[in-house]
C-alpha cells in the first residue's frame, strides 16, 4: 500500500514539473498557404460584391453556387446577381472577424462573422451576420460552391 502511494506521489510530482515547463498559452497557429488562398477567395467575393464586379464574381463563384439565408430561402448564382446588381442596393463595406478556415484537400469550409453596411432604397442598414461557406479547388482556383448566412440578433 505504501509503495502505491509512493508511486502515485512520484507521478504527480513529475506531472507538476512537466506542466511548469509548458508555455502559459499555446503559440498562435499560423494559417497554411492553402488556408490563406481560401480566405483570399472569400475576401475577393466580398470585395467584388461591393464593387458590383460581375467578372470577379464569376471567377470566384461556382456555376452551381447556392446561398441559403436564415429563413431557409435558397438563391442560385443568377438570383444573387439580381440582388447584388440592383440599383436599389449600395453595399459600402463588409467587415470580417472570427474567420476560421479549414482545408481538407480540395475542399474547404469557412466560418466567419461579417458585418455588412450599405443602403437599400436609400435607407441605411447594418447587418451583423454569421456565415458558413463551402469551397472547392478546381483547376488550381478556389470556388465558392455554397454559402449559408444568418442574421445575428
Amino acid at each position: 500500500m505504501a509503495c502505491k502511494a509512493l508511486v502515485c506521489a512520484a507521478c504527480c510530482a513529475t506531472l507538476v514539473a512537466l506542466a511548469s515547463r509548458l508555455p502559459a498559452q499555446p503559440p498562435e497557429k499560423q494559417p497554411t498557404p492553402a488556408a490563406r488562398e481560401v480566405e483570399k477567395a472569400y475576401r475577393s467575393y466580398l470585395d467584388a460584391a461591393i464593387r458590383k464586379d460581375e467578372k470577379a464574381l464569376l471567377k470566384v463563384l461556382a456555376e452551381d453556387f447556392s446561398c441559403t439565408d436564415g429563413n431557409g430561402d435558397v438563391y442560385k448564382r443568377a438570383d444573387l446577381f439580381g440582388i447584388l446588381f440592383s440599383p436599389n442596393l449600395k453595399q459600402e463595406s463588409n467587415t470580417l472577424k472570427d474567420v476560421n478556415v479549414r482545408v481538407y484537400g480540395d475542399a474547404a469550409i469557412i466560418t466567419a462573422r461579417c458585418t455588412e453596411k450599405g443602403t437599400l432604397r436609400g435607407i441605411a442598414f447594418t447587418n451583423p451576420l454569421q456565415c458558413t461557406l463551402m469551397l472547392t479547388k478546381k483547376d488550381g482556383e478556389w470556388l465558392i460552391v455554397a454559402e449559408h448566412v444568418s442574421k445575428l440578433r
